[in-house]
């Protein structure tokens, strides 16, 4: 079946003329919107160019910021394990979880603009990366910009240099800091040579890279090129 925004095969598919709705309820294949597809199940309705898929594997080109400030394109893989859909411009992935090789997002929703290039993920935001991982509840990524806003309740996980390797690990919020009013009426600790040591050695700048770093914010803005 073949249209101007996808080439799929499958072994039975049903189009019903009067809805101009067309239907394919076993496993397909082939080309969907400038990437390549495998899924489960196809609705999609012609005259408001709409659809809903999946489960589904895609991986298709995005154009991706390198550090030079240009763009290349780069193959992006994203899976879901909930129906996903789309209409027009907007394209909605559930449960979803997407990689270009470098990074990893994974939210209970994706949304992307095709026509503005812009990406909201929501609902329990994870982003992993050699150098940081980090959770929020909204992360919005201008493309375009090459800038991401993260907010609400964002913890960001920074690695020491001999542990920065892109992997996939559970992520749980830091217990929160302990108030002043509440630290303050607590007895101090006895404090040993050795952990006075200890603490020095952390303390010092040139030690930055050496130990784990967490960084609590409302919200972080940045510009990743």
């Amino acid at each position: 079946v073949k249209s101007k925004n996808f080439a799929l095969n499958s072994s039975s598919f049903v189009y019903n003329q009067q809805e101009q709705k067309l239907t394919v309820p076993t496993s397909i294949t082939g080309a969907f919107y400038d990437g390549k597809i495998t899924t489960d199940s196809v609705i999609y309705t012609l005259p408001t160019d709409e659809y809903i898929i999946g489960p589904v594997v895609w991986v298709g080109q995005l154009d991706s910021p390198t550090q030079e400030g240009a763009t290349k394109r780069v193959p992006w893989t994203i899976r879901t394990t909930g129906p996903s859909s789309g209409k027009g411009d907007l394209q909605t992935w559930n449960n979803a979880e997407a990689t270009d090789g470098d990074v990893i997002v994974k939210a209970d929703k994706l949304e992307r603009n095709k026509k503005t290039d812009v990406i909201v993920a929501t609902g329990k935001v994870r982003y992993y990366s050699a150098k940081t991982n980090l959770i929020c509840d909204k992360a919005t990524i201008f493309r375009g910009e090459k800038r991401a806003v993260l907010e609400g309740n964002v913890q960001a996980f920074i690695k020491p240099e001999d542990q920065q390797v892109l992997e996939v690990v559970e992520l749980q919020p830091v217990r929160p800091i302990v108030p002043d009013e509440i630290a303050q009426a607590r007895p101090s600790a006895p404090a040993t040579g050795e952990q006075k040591q200890a603490e020095k050695e952390v303390r010092s700048t040139d030690n930055k890279r050496k130990y784990p770093v967490t960084v609590f914010a409302t919200r972080i803005e940045y510009w990743y090129a």
